[in-house]
């Protein structure tokens, strides 16, 4: 993802190849175009309709007043460029999600001596020597901010638009280098826990109740000193409990940190190919309160026949069943390197087939810079499309699924990829904002490089996100899925350095509601206002102990000819995480016909003629035990 010298020319050649093919650059300069994959018919969409529905920054009067630390002080060390995440989670189980923060810290003493005392490379001697004349320009001079403290945030929803800061006295007010979270009961007991990524460090809190945690990281066994970025809960080997699959990014440490300058006026930050790869972790669930660390013999770190590691830079992870046999797969975003595609052998143990799926890379054949990563049925197929988050000129990866995990790349016959051109994504999700119940694509945005429009003028470090509605049902004969962006339609049209992304509907309207990270800066948290103009249903699953908020489970809805398609899972998108209840958007329908439920066990619950408009938990048990309405939509 980050830059280096031989990085910059490849991306600027490549960004020329793309931008002329896309008519986005004035440049006669000849470029070969990126291979094309195999051509799909694609049909045009009729006229579309406006969007209907519009988001509004409410951070503040919501009472939201946290602020990212990165850390930085002029040495641009690589973890403070890649922003941390948060979660939505319903901590206190009063039925509304909650907010969790990851921040990062101030670096300590020890780090900045250990930069400090770290070789000079022969990039670094040049820079140094054509500064002397500036010495505040070397990195090495710069001094390190007065030492504060930065930690984590947890903030509990009043249930009236509004949020209180319940960080003091948690247990989760860490300070760390923070990246990532994910939620799940993992212990059975009704309370959701936590695991927080970081550089240098993997936490698991445990949930004791009344907005307590305790840190459980070494007696349970999840613990870990690598670069963890993103993690995801899910029960891989079926046998009820929940277990953690948990990315690893590079080996960068302050005292290997490669000097890199792009302008040769000022230390840019480095890219993930100048350290060594890192194997991701799975951590086994042993009896609810021990893990065991199964990353070699299930296949995730090694390739169990060949015995050699399976190496990546891993930023964002799915958790999805993409052939459908009921047990969990996993795919994972790389940066710069081949993404994973972790087939569930449905005995233990996975198979790497990023390479054989078509997902290892995309139409150029070679890594991309990805980061965030989801996976959803977008085209009522029945099969899921996989989207990628990468670098600008990359453009953003999105794959369409046959059902037997085999995907193709069709991003530039859709204008996902065309529009994402100039564009560098991290977070990034499938949603249904309208309700129309066809899943749309959002995205963060937001360069590694301040100066970067100095040298790539199509490119900027602040980028608004993107949001690709979803049309594909105005052409139902297209072999392609349909989007339109709108963005700057809806709202979406501050530009920001974004980072993590996730929904819920924390008003409990019926619409889905977005939260964004920025790097040393404030989140956004953006309310969804006529998302509900089309009707929904909010799903809240209680499954069987110890799996009591049926992670993993799959729900079907039909609803007249149609049937849509939703998981209750962990993970997605980059270093955050969604709300674990599912809004159905149902259009203009006013119930659902038959809705259908597959546990995470693989018995299966069918429910007749269940009215829109309503929260409803149903139990494996017992059917629908509580229904409500939702929130009448607010005169705005």
């Amino acid at each position: 993802m980050p830059f280096s010298i031989k990085r910059i020319s490849k991306v600027w050649k490549f960004s020329l190849s793309i931008l002329a093919a896309l008519g986005l650059t004035g440049c006669n300069r000849s470029s070969t175009a990126p291979q094309q994959p195999p051509p799909i018919a694609s049909v045009p969409t009729a006229t579309p309709q406006p969007p209907g529905f519009h988001f509004h920054n409410v951070t503040q009067e919501a009472g939201i007043a946290f602020h990212h630390n990165n850390g930085a002080f002029g040495a641009a060390l690589l973890p403070e460029t890649m922003g941390s995440g948060a979660l939505w989670f319903d901590y206190d189980g009063d039925g509304i999600p909650d907010l969790f923060f990851v921040n990062g810290r101030d670096w300590t003493p020890a780090e900045i001596a250990a930069y400090h005392k770290s070789p000079i490379n022969a990039t670094e001697a040049k820079f140094i020597n054509s500064n002397r004349a500036n010495p505040s320009a070397l990195p090495r001079q710069a001094k390190p901010k007065p030492a504060r403290r930065s930690v984590c945030a947890l903030y509990h929803n009043n249930g009236n638009g509004t949020f209180s800061d319940a960080t003091r006295g948690s247990g989760l007010d860490v300070e760390t280098m923070g990246m990532g979270a994910s939620s799940a009961d993992y212990d059975g007991d009704g309370k959701p826990d936590l695991c927080l990524t970081s550089y240098g460090h993997l936490f698991l809190f445990r949930n004791l109740g009344k907005g307590h945690f305790q840190d459980v990281s070494a007696q349970s066994g999840v613990q870990d000193s690598a670069w963890s970025t993103s993690a995801a809960w899910l029960d891989y080997d079926h046998n009820g409990r929940l277990d953690l699959f948990v990315c690893r990014y590079a080996r960068w440490t302050p005292s290997n940190d490669n000097f890199v300058s792009i302008d040769k006026r000022t230390k840019s930050y480095g890219w993930p190919k100048d350290y060594p790869s890192q194997t991701c972790r799975l951590f086994s669930n042993v009896d609810g309160k021990h893990f065991e660390d199964v990353s070699a013999k299930a296949g995730i770190s090694q390739n169990p026949t060949t015995h050699k590691p399976i190496l990546g830079a891993s930023l964002g992870v799915s958790v999805c069943d993409l052939n459908h046999d009921g047990w969990l797969d996993l795919v994972i975003a790389n940066d710069l390197r081949p993404n994973f595609f972790f087939f569930n052998n449905r005995n233990g143990t996975f198979t790497e087939e990023g390479v054989r799926s078509g997902l290892s890379t995309g139409i150029t054949g070679r890594p991309r810079g990805g980061m965030g990563i989801d996976t959803a049925d977008v085209d009522h197929s029945g099969h899921d499309s996989i989207a990628v988050g990468n670098f600008n000129a990359d453009i953003m990866g999105f794959w369409k699924g046959n059902g037997h995990g085999n995907f193709q790349d069709i991003a530039q016959q859709t204008e996902i990829g065309p529009t994402s051109a100039t564009f560098l994504t991290f977070g990034l999700l499938f949603a249904d904002f309208n309700n129309d119940s066809w899943p749309d694509l959002l995205a963060a945005n937001g360069h590694i490089d301040p100066s970067v429009h100095n040298f790539l003028a199509l490119v900027t470090y602040e980028e608004r996100p993107l949001l690709f509605l979803n049309r594909t049902r105005l052409s139902p004969t297209s072999e392609v899925p349909q989007f339109s962006e709108v963005a700057s339609e809806v709202g979406l049209d501050e530009a920001l350095v974004a980072r993590g992304l996730c929904v819920a509907d924390y008003d409990l309207d019926g619409d889905l509601d977005v939260l964004m990270t920025t790097v040393s800066g404030a989140p956004r948290l953006l309310r969804n206002d006529g998302g509900n103009k089309n009707g929904a249903l909010r799903i809240v699953l209680r499954g069987k102990a110890p799996n009591l908020d049926a992670v993993g489970a799959h729900i079907k809805a039909r609803i007249g000819k149609d049937t849509v398609r939703r998981d209750v899972r962990t993970g997605s998108s980059y270093l955050s995480q969604s709300e674990l209840p599912v809004t159905l958007g149902l259009g203009n329908a006013p119930k659902v016909d038959v809705l259908s439920i597959r546990w995470p066990d693989g018995t299966r619950t069918e429910i007749k003629d269940v009215a829109a408009n309503q929260i409803i938990t149903v139990s494996q048990s017992g059917g629908i035990v509580a229904h409500r309405p939702l929130a009448a939509m607010k005169a705005r």
